[in-house]
Parts: C-alpha cells; sequence; structure tokens
C-alpha cells in the first residue's frame, strides 16, 4: 500500500487509498489518460490528516492532475471534484494537465517557451506519486531547487497571506473552528521558513527535511530578526510538528494571541525579503503597493512580447467570466500582480494601530478600485476592514491562479 502521511495510522492510510483508486476509477471510466498524478501534501507522503476516537478529520487536500493533451474534459473535472469533495469530505481538485508541462511552458493554449522553474513545478517532480499510467514525472528533467527564482518563495508567502484572511479574526466575532485556524497558523509559520530557505538555496520537496534544515541554519541565519529570531525557530518547529502530526496540545495560546505572534514574526521575515528579492526597504506597509508594482513593471518589460500578450489576453478573459469590464488592460503589469500589491496590507491591518488604519485601508480601497467594483465604504474601519477582505479574497481567487 502506498503511504500518504508521516503517521502511517493505518486507519488514515486505508482511507486515503481507497480515495485515490476511486478518483482513478471514476476518470477511467470515462477516458484514458497518460497519467493521474497525486501532487501536495498526500502526494509526497505528508498529508495533514487529524484523528480522534476513530474519526478523521482532512486538513490537506487532494490534488490531482490528470495528463492529456485533449482540454475537452476540464468541464468533467470541475464537476468530477465538487462530487467527490462532497463524497469524500476533503476538497478534491482535478485539474487538466498536459503531458509535457515538465518541459513547456503555456499562458492557457499559448506555448511561451521552456517550463519556468517554480516550487510547484521542482516539488511535483520530486514530490508527487503516479496513481495511474505512465511516470511522466519521474522521467522528467532534473530540477535543482537552488536554481528556482527566490521571488517564487515570495510569492508563495503572499498566496499564503492571503488565504490566512479567511481565518484571522473579523468583526463579526464568528465562533470559529479553532483546530481549523491554528493548522492555517501552521501554514503561514511554514511559508516564512519556506521562502527564506529558497533564499538560502537550501529549500527540498519534503516538510520534514525543511524542517530540519531550517533548524541547522536558523542560528546562523536569522541575525535580521533580532530577538525574534529564536520564537521564529521555535514557531516552526511546531508547525512542522502539526503539519505531520496535528495535535491539539501543539499549540498552547489562544487563537488572538497566536495571531498577533504571527503577525509580528511574519513581518519581520516579509521585510526582509522585500529588501532582498526586491530590491527596496519596506518602511511603511502604505508605500509597498507603488514600489511593488514598480518592481511588476521591471519584470513584465524583460518577458518575451508574445507571453506577455497571452497574460494580459488572460486576464481580459478572467474579467469577461465575471461578466466585468476589463479594467487596468493597458497597464504594463499583469491584474494578479495588482491584487498582490495589496495583500500585505490586509494581512497586518489586523495588527494595525487605531490611528494609521484609516490611511491602509484608503489606500487598500484606492488600489482595489483599479481591479474591480467595490460597495460605498463603509463608517465604520472595522466593517470597511471586512468589506476590503472580502472583496480582496475574491480577485485573489479570480485573477492569482490559471
Amino acid at each position: 500500500m502506498r503511504r500518504f502521511t508521516a503517521d502511517n495510522d493505518p486507519l488514515i492510510e486505508e482511507t486515503v487509498d481507497s480515495h485515490m483508486n476511486r478518483i482513478v476509477a471514476e476518470i477511467t471510466s470515462r477516458m484514458k489518460p497518460e497519467a493521474v498524478i497525486l501532487r501536495g501534501s498526500f502526494g509526497r507522503g505528508e498529508g495533514t490528516v487529524y484523528a480522534e476516537k476513530g474519526r478523521l478529520r482532512f486538513f490537506s487536500d487532494y490534488e490531482i492532475d490528470v495528463a492529456t493533451y485533449n482540454p475537452r474534459y476540464r468541464s468533467f473535472f470541475a464537476r468530477l471534484s465538487k462530487k467527490l469533495t462532497g463524497e469524500f469530505g476533503v476538497h478534491t481538485s482535478v485539474r487538466w494537465v498536459r503531458p509535457d508541462f515538465l518541459v513547456k511552458n503555456r499562458v492557457g493554449p499559448f506555448p511561451t517557451g521552456p517550463a519556468s522553474l517554480s516550487i510547484s513545478l521542482y516539488e511535483t517532480r520530486y514530490g508527487s506519486h503516479i496513481l495511474y499510467g505512465e511516470d511522466i514525472v519521474g522521467s522528467g528533467p532534473a530540477i535543482d531547487p537552488a536554481e528556482i527564482h527566490p521571488y517564487s518563495g515570495y510569492q508563495l508567502l503572499l498566496n499564503r497571506m492571503a488565504e490566512s484572511l479567511y481565518y484571522m479574526p473579523d468583526s463579526a466575532a464568528k465562533n470559529r473552528d479553532t483546530l481549523e485556524i491554528f493548522y492555517w497558523i501552521t501554514k503561514m509559520m511554514l511559508a516564512s521558513a519556506e521562502s527564506l530557505l529558497l533564499l538560502w538555496k537550501r529549500y527540498h520537496f519534503s516538510y520534514r527535511e525543511r524542517g530540519r534544515r531550517f533548524a541547522s541554519m536558523a542560528k546562523e541565519r536569522l541575525d535580521f530578526m533580532g530577538d525574534k529570531g529564536s520564537a521564529l525557530s521555535d514557531h516552526v518547529a511546531r508547525a512542522t510538528e502539526f503539519k505531520l502530526r496535528p495535535r491539539r496540545g501543539l499549540y498552547v495560546d489562544s487563537v488572538e494571541d497566536s495571531w498577533m505572534q504571527v503577525l509580528s514574526i511574519c513581518d519581520s521575515v516579509f521585510r526582509h525579503l522585500t529588501e532582498q528579492i526586491l530590491g527596496f526597504p519596506l518602511q511603511k506597509y502604505v508605500e509597498f503597493p507603488e514600489r511593488f508594482l514598480q518592481y511588476a513593471t521591471h519584470t513584465a518589460d524583460a518577458y518575451p512580447r508574445h507571453q506577455f500578450l497571452a497574460l494580459k489576453l488572460l486576464d481580459v478573459y478572467k474579467y469577461l467570466r465575471k461578466h466585468l469590464r476589463p479594467r487596468g488592460l493597458f497597464s504594463r503589469y499583469q491584474t494578479s500582480r495588482a491584487v498582490y500589491a495589496v495583500v500585505p496590507l490586509m494581512f497586518v491591518s489586523w495588527a494595525t494601530e487605531e490611528t494609521d488604519l484609516p490611511i491602509l485601508l484608503e489606500e487598500v480601497r484606492n488600489r482595489m478600485e483599479k481591479i474591480g467594483p467595490l460597495d460605498p465604504p463603509k463608517n465604520d474601519l472595522l466593517r470597511e476592514r471586512d468589506l476590503l477582505r472580502q472583496r480582496l479574497l475574491w480577485a485573489w481567487k479570480n485573477f492569482c491562479y490559471f
């Protein structure tokens, strides 16, 4: 039997194995793909599943790639994802990929050159499992993680900041699932460590090995953190253990106190990465969007013209499928960059001083209005923050993924 988790609990392993068999059977009943690939945490044997009194709770998703040159099955994959998510109680994503995705980069149907090195490409190459068909992953070209540009880790951190907005406190003070929130605190801390490991050219596809590497390097490499360095090391060790073997006792502080610690630590890491990767010091968050978009413009100028045009056409498609007027069509950067430019502002807004919050939210609103329509501003700052957060999450989901 395949091994899907670090715990190797027989109940978990048998359950996941039966799910994988069902997924393959559903897919192959309709088509004969070149391969069916399990990516993500389960693909590398490190899925996060919480077991209590014989009941299983899945935190990691099933990430399934179906390799075929025929794109006509995409609607089937979308329906199957929804169906299996409901059946398994595990978020299941089945997506179409071309069998040559490890060697050829595309924007939609348009080839744009050789596949660019990224965390995702590297982890698929070494941290995934073939469920069916040819081993198109194992036969792919070798990838040295030291050659991945550190911006890939920076973007990972931005994505985790955006995802965390779902789980941070809001003005409605709704009852939250504490264990799920701590899982996302875990993901946020791991992303901080992962982005630093990529900068240090010591990245690895395994959570377990990343934890070892970070622990061995932290003392020498975290001078920029000051007295927060030891706190980061402690949080990363705890987060690694929670990711591999989740249990309630690993977190003893309240959700609110834990988020405050995370925000303080991530602030130091993000400022350091911004200076090291983007090349400018981050002094005030309200100044970040303009500086970030200048960097994005410079990066876009380096794209081959056909690749930049393909990305712009993709932006137009994403607007039109939501029945919206394409905004920023003639800007020199992708809409996704405009979204990423305000993610850090929303992330830190929860811990921003009340006197500084109006200025921060005004900058977010001004930037978001260039991306899509907004409701009128709320007089209450906390409700305004909630409104902007919800709209930012919509934009992030719509524009930051293919």
